[in-house]
């Protein structure tokens, strides 16, 4: 995590990289949460935390395609 944010903080273009940076460092902070004690043992063992874990993982998944689409619709509205 600590080079990827090294990594962004260097682009030039940052708004373009974000939500992708975003991803990786939300997916950081997820394998950090699922191997604390308590915390990881709710998230891995109990069903409710295993879809707030897959509901995570599927949103940061689409946040930079989302971003992408967005990025492109605004272009086409210009010309």
């Amino acid at each position: 995590m600590l080079v990827e944010l090294i990594w962004y903080f260097r682009q030039k273009d940052r708004k373009l990289w974000f939500f992708l940076n975003f991803s990786f460092i939300g997916f950081g902070m997820l394998d950090i949460l699922t191997r604390l004690p308590k915390l990881g043992h709710y998230l891995i063992n109990n069903s409710t935390g295993k879809i707030y874990l897959v509901l995570t993982i599927i949103a940061l998944c689409y946040l930079p395609w989302l971003r992408s689409v967005l990025l492109k619709y605004k272009k086409n509205k210009k010309s």
